[in-house]
């Protein structure tokens, strides 16, 4: 698939299956990777003692494992490969957290979603802290290396876009995003250089860095006007007064009519 795809000058990413592992995918200059896949077990030393039990959900089952002294190894292939990483934070977060998923689901966004998702995702994360390999210690395990990645391939130079895998696991499509954004900050990126991974990060990554992504002329008007700077809490990029896609205006109370008649259907 990868030979072919190059032949084709077709780029590919995503996840990457167990028996290509991280290696075989960063050989194959896979084009971006999802949630940081196989990133744990390439960190589990070859010959470490697993017993029977599987890497889990994305190397919970392995995590107590992982070295750390191999992160600039797993840094060094990524950056020689060109290999784009989506951390999506949330993904894992969200199941991890200690918050329970019956006051997770009356999060003020869930009204967008209708009611068969949202209960999939109230048994879900029942589901996960039912496992064997996602208890406490192996989650909170997973949440910090996973916020140690981010850390050290964003220092390597290493390119990261910003995304949550909505809709997913308590995130609602357009509102995971800030999840996400807080994440990351709290994982020890600034406020702009997260904001960077969603803005002229992705137009780098689809090779059109003079399309969008920046505020300057000749680029795409895609733009959010806030009314708070983002750059002193990243939480301010939820503060619109409204938002132009493509040129065209749409004050915030035009995007609140369109979420009611969306709320409206998933009720």
């Amino acid at each position: 698939m990868a030979e072919a795809a190059h032949d084709a000058g077709m780029p590919f990413g995503g996840h990457i299956p167990a028996e290509v592992g991280l290696v075989g995918a960063l050989d194959a200059r896979q084009t971006s990777i999802d949630h940081y896949d196989r990133y744990v077990e390439f960190l589990v030393p070859d010959g470490a003692d697993t017993g029977d039990r599987e890497p889990g959900f994305f190397g919970s089952g392995w995590v107590h494992l992982a070295d750390r002294g191999r992160i600039p190894e797993a840094i060094e292939r990524t950056l020689a490969a060109g290999t784009w990483n989506v951390p999506t934070l949330s993904l894992v977060e969200h199941l991890a957290s200690d918050t329970p998923a019956e006051e997770m689901i009356a999060w003020p966004e869930m009204r967008y979603m209708p009611q068969r998702v949202r209960d999939g995702w109230v048994e879900a994360k029942h589901r996960f802290q039912a496992r064997d390999d996602f208890q406490p210690d192996a989650a909170r395990a997973l949440v910090e290396l996973r916020r140690e990645l981010t850390r050290a391939l964003h220092a390597a130079g290493a390119p990261i876009a910003l995304g949550s895998d909505a809709p997913q696991f308590f995130n609602v499509p357009g509102f995971s995003i800030h999840h996400e954004l807080r994440m990351m900050v709290a994982a020890g990126l600034t406020p702009y250089e997260v904001l960077v991974t969603g803005t002229r990060a992705p137009a780098h990554y689809f090779g059109t860095p003079g399309a969008f992504g920046t505020v300057e002329p000749g680029r795409r008007a895609d733009l959010v006007l806030l009314e708070a700077n983002p750059l002193e809490d990243v939480a301010n990029v939820q503060r619109r007064v409204g938002v132009m896609v493509r040129g065209q205006w749409l004050p915030e109370a035009q995007i609140q009519a369109r979420l009611e008649r969306i709320a409206a259907t998933a009720e």
